[in-house]
C-alpha cells in the first residue's frame, strides 16, 4: 500500500508502568491514516463516514489544533521548521481517531512528515491530550536514521501534565517504525538521567485501504472506540489509585499554591510567594477582655518561671498599652546579658502554652522585640537544661508507645513533600539572592581561614566533601538536593558527570540556568525527582542538608536508596544538621518554631539515628563523622547581617514587616543554636561494603522473603563504638578559633 493512501487502522495500545508500582493494560484502537488537508478521500466510500456533515464517523477540523491558522499540514510543517533547521516540503499524514456518534476522546495524534525523500519521513509532531482536563500539547521532533530494526528514534522533554499519576519531570523517547501495511509507534516516559523507562507505551496498527467494506467493518467491530478508550483510562486510573500511586495535582492547581512550572521560567524570578510560609502562623488579632484578665495571670506565671534563670542575665521592659511601665531583671549575671521589650501580654501566654513555637510567634507578631534576638535565644538555651532533662525522662517512659503510634500513621507523601519544600524554597530566587553569596549556597559554609569570604568558604565546603568522597575525574556523582547548583557545578569543574535532583521548581529553573551559564550542560543533568524514585548506579553520592526534609520514619528507605544508587564499593557523604540522641527522641514527635514556621514538617536527625538506619537497612558502614558547629554559626551571622542590610530591597519585593520579623528571628534562632551547640553540623561518610556483583541489602532481604529461597546471605554489620561526650563550649569563638575545631570527632561526641 502506498504510504500516502488513506486507510482504516485497527490495532491496539499496550501500556506498562514500572514505577512506583507495576501496572499494565491493553485496549483496542480504531485509528485512521489520513491526509489532514483532504479527509474526504477517506470518507468518500461510505455514507456513514463524512468530513463535512454529521455522521456516525466524522472528521472535524476543529478537533485538531496547531499554532497556525491555516491548514493542518502547514501548521505541522511550521512547527517542525525550527527543529529540522528547514521547512519540510513533503507530504503530511496523520494517524488519529475521529469522532464516533458525535463524540471524540483522542489521547494522541501522530503527524508524520516527509521532506524530499518519499521513502523516509524526517519528523513527527505528537499532539497529546491530557485525560481529565482535555488540554492539548504538541511535540515536534526530528527523526533519526533507522536502526537495524527499522526504528527511527527521537527525544523530547515532557511538558504537558498528561495524567494525575505522573508529573512533568520526564522526557519522551519516541520511536516510529514502518509506514507500509503496519505502523508501530513507541512512546517511552523516561526520567532525566535514567536509561530505564518509567512507562512504556507501544501502539501497533494495521493499515487497510479505505474501501466501503473496510469502513463498514470498522463501524461494526468497534462502534464506540473513543468511548471505550475514555472509560478504560478512567478505570486504570482507579486501579493506580488503589495501588497507592501518588496523586499529582494539575500544575494550575499547584501554581495556585505558589508552584511554578520550571519550563516557564529562566532562572531568577522577582515574584515572591511568602504566603505559603506565613500560612503556618495565625493572623494577629486584638486582645479580648478575657485574654487581658488571663494575661495578668500568665504574666505572673512567666515571671515566676523566669525567676529560675540560673546563669547570665535577661532584662525585660514591659511597655504594654494601658498598664504602667515595668522593668524587671532575671539571673545572676555572667557573660551574656539580653534585653527584651514586651508590648503585648500574649507574648507570655504564647510561651507558656506553645513553648518555642509561641516564643517565635511572639516575635513574628511583634508581641516582643529585641535589638539582639541572638543573645536572647542563647540565654534561653543556657537555662533549658533542667526542663530538657524532665522532658527527656518523660519521653523515656512514653516513647515506645508514641513511636508505634506514629509509625502506624500515614507518612509524608511525595506531594506533601513538594508542598513543604515549595513553602520555603520557592519563596522566590530573587529573595534568596539578597543574602546568599555569589555561589547561591544555602547551607553552611566551612571557613578555610579567619579572613575567608562567605563565597570562598562555600567553595571550600564543596571541595572538602568531594575530597572526603575521593572524587576523581570521570566519576558519576549523584547529588540528592540540588539547591541552586553550587555543588553540581563544582563537581563538574573537577571532572565529574553529575546528576542532581530537586523538587523545588524555583531551584530547578535557576540551577539549570546557572549550569548553562557555566558551560557545563554536557556534564550536569538537573532533574526534578523525589529521592524515592531515583534510579541508576553512581560511583559517589552526596547530599547536603537534605536529610532534614526526610521524615524519621523514612530513614531506612532513604539510606537504602543511597545504597541502591551506589556501585559496589562506592562512597556517600552527607552534610546534616543533627541533634543529640536524647533530645532527638523527643524532638522527632514534637513541633518547634522551625518546624511550624520555617521548614514545615522538617525533621533533624541525630548521628545515632543515622547509624541505626544505615546498619539496619543497608550494607554500608558509617565512616568518619566531623563536626562544624561554629562554622554554621558564622555562616548564619553573615546571612543575618546581609539580610538586615537589604531590608529596603526585601520590602521592594513585597515582603512586609511581619515576614521580615519571621526571617530575622529564624536566622537568629538557628545562629544561637549552633553558638550554644544545641544542635550540630556534621559531615558523615558512608562506605559501601559490597564487592562487584553483590546485591544490595534490599535485594538480599527480598530474596530471603521469597517462598522458595535456596540460601540466605549473612552480613555482619559494623556499629562504631562510642566514647564519652566532650564538653560543649558555651561562648562564641573568636574568628581564629573557627579554624581550630577538632577533626574526626567521635560520633558519640556530638550527642
Amino acid at each position: 500500500m502506498r504510504a500516502g493512501a488513506p486507510a482504516v487502522c485497527p490495532g491496539s495500545v499496550r501500556h506498562l508502568r514500572t514505577q512506583p508500582a507495576e501496572h499494565g493494560f491493553c485496549y483496542p484502537l480504531s485509528y485512521v491514516w489520513i491526509d489532514p488537508d483532504d479527509p474526504g478521500a477517506l470518507c468518500a466510500a461510505h455514507p456513514f463516514w463524512s468530513a463535512s456533515r454529521p455522521a456516525p464517523a466524522r472528521f472535524r477540523r476543529g478537533d485538531y489544533g496547531t499554532r497556525s491558522t491555516g491548514s493542518l499540514s502547514d501548521g505541522v510543517r511550521a512547527e517542525l521548521e525550527p527543529v529540522l533547521g528547514r521547512r519540510p516540503v513533503g507530504a503530511v499524514r496523520m494517524l488519529t481517531q475521529i469522532r464516533r456518534w458525535g463524540w471524540l476522546f483522542n489521547p494522541i495524534t501522530v503527524y508524520v512528515v516527509w521532506h524530499v525523500d518519499p521513502e523516509r519521513p524526517v519528523g513527527v509532531v505528537l499532539e497529546v491530550t491530557n485525560t481529565p482536563w482535555k488540554e492539548r500539547h504538541r511535540y515536534a521532533v526530528a527523526l533519526g536514521t533507522p536502526d537495524p530494526d527499522g526504528w527511527m528514534a527521537a527525544q523530547t522533554d515532557k511538558e504537558l501534565h498528561v495524567s494525575p499519576f505522573l508529573d512533568e519531570r520526564y522526557r519522551y523517547d519516541v520511536g516510529l517504525r514502518g509506514i507500509g501495511d503496519r505502523i508501530e509507534v513507541r512512546l517511552d516516559v523516561v526520567g532525566h538521567g535514567s536509561c530505564d523507562p518509567t512507562i512504556r507505551t507501544s501502539m501497533q496498527v494495521e493499515r487497510h485501504t479505505a474501501t466501503r467494506a473496510a469502513l463498514s467493518r470498522s463501524l461494526r467491530t468497534n462502534p464506540f472506540p473513543t468511548h471505550r478508550v475514555s472509560l478504560g483510562i478512567h478505570v486504570e486510573a482507579l486501579r493506580l489509585w488503589l495501588k497507592r500511586v501518588p496523586f499529582v495535582p494539575h500544575p494550575a492547581k499547584r501554581s495556585n499554591a505558589g508552584h511554578q512550572d520550571p519550563k516557564m521560567t529562566t532562572g531568577t524570578t522577582t515574584e515572591v510567594h511568602p504566603e505559603r510560609l506565613l500560612a503556618h502562623a495565625e493572623t494577629s488579632r486584638p486582645v479580648s477582655i478575657a485574654e487581658r484578665r488571663g494575661g495578668r495571670v500568665t504574666s505572673t506565671a512567666m515571671h515566676l518561671l523566669l525567676g529560675r534563670i540560673g546563669t547570665d542575665r535577661l532584662e525585660i521592659a514591659e511597655r504594654i498599652p494601658g498598664r504602667e511601665p515595668v522593668d524587671r531583671s532575671y539571673g545572676p549575671g555572667g557573660e551574656l546579658m539580653a534585653s527584651v521589650r514586651v508590648v503585648d501580654e500574649r507574648a507570655y501566654s504564647a510561651v507558656l502554652t506553645e513553648g518555642s513555637v509561641g516564643f517565635g510567634r511572639g516575635y513574628l507578631e511583634g508581641w516582643w522585640t529585641s535589638d539582639d534576638p541572638v543573645t536572647v535565644v542563647r540565654v534561653v538555651i543556657r537555662n533549658m537544661g533542667t526542663l530538657d532533662r524532665i522532658r527527656n525522662r518523660w519521653v523515656d517512659l512514653t516513647g515506645w508507645a508514641t513511636d508505634r503510634i506514629r509509625i502506624a500513621l500515614s507518612r509524608d507523601t511525595r506531594q506533601r513533600n513538594r508542598d513543604d519544600i515549595a513553602a520555603h524554597y520557592d519563596i522566590g530566587n530573587g529573595f534568596f539572592e539578597l543574602f546568599l553569596d555569589d555561589t547561591m549556597t544555602y547551607s553552611s559554609a566551612i571557613f578555610p581561614s579567619a579572613d575567608a569570604t562567605l563565597a570562598e568558604a562555600s567553595r571550600h565546603k564543596y571541595d572538602l566533601l568531594l575530597d572526603r568522597l575521593d572524587v576523581r575525574p570521570g566519576h558519576r556523582l549523584l547529588e540528592i538536593g540540588t539547591g541552586w547548583g553550587g555543588m553540581a557545578i563544582r563537581a563538574a569543574e573537577r571532572g565529574c558527570d553529575v546528576v542532581t535532583t530537586t523538587i523545588s521548581y524555583e531551584q530547578l529553573s535557576a540551577a539549570r540556568k546557572r549550569v548553562a551559564e557555566a558551560g557545563l550542560t554536557d556534564r550536569v543533568t538537573v532533574i526534578d525527582s523525589d529521592w524515592r524514585d531515583l534510579t541508576g548506579r553512581f560511583d559517589r553520592v552526596v547530599s547536603i542538608e537534605m536529610i532534614e526534609a526526610v521524615d524519621w520514619r523514612d530513614y531506612d528507605d532513604y539510606f537504602a536508596t543511597i545504597e541502591r544508587c551506589l556501585v559496589p564499593g562506592g562512597r556517600a557523604a552527607i552534610q546534616a544538621i543533627v541533634l543529640p540522641d536524647d533530645r532527638w527522641e523527643r524532638a522527632k514527635n514534637t513541633e518547634d518554631f522551625i518546624r511550624r514556621f520555617v521548614f514545615p514538617n522538617g525533621h533533624l536527625p541525630s548521628v545515632g539515628a543515622i547509624e541505626t538506619a544505615v546498619a539496619g537497612a543497608t550494607s554500608m558502614r558509617v565512616g568518619d563523622v566531623e563536626r562544624f558547629d561554629d562554622h554554621y554559626a558564622e555562616t548564619l551571622r553573615q546571612w543575618r547581617l546581609r539580610f538586615d542590610g537589604q531590608l529596603d530591597e526585601v520590602a521592594a519585593l513585597g515582603l512586609d514587616e511581619r515576614f521580615q520579623r519571621l526571617w530575622r528571628f529564624y536566622l537568629a534562632y538557628c545562629e544561637a543554636g549552633f553558638d550554644e551547640h544545641y544542635c550540630s553540623l556534621v559531615h558523615v561518610t558512608l562506605e559501601d561494603q559490597r564487592r562487584a556483583g553483590d546485591d544490595t541489602f534490599e535485594e538480599r532481604v527480598a530474596r530471603r522473603e521469597r517462598p522458595e529461597p535456596t540460601f540466605a546471605a549473612v552480613t555482619t554489620m559494623h556499629t562504631p563504638t562510642t566514647t564519652s561526650t566532650p564538653p560543649n563550649s558555651s561562648t562564641r569563638p573568636s574568628s581564629s578559633s573557627l579554624m581550630s575545631q577538632p577533626k574526626n570527632t567521635p560520633k558519640s561526641g556530638i550527642r
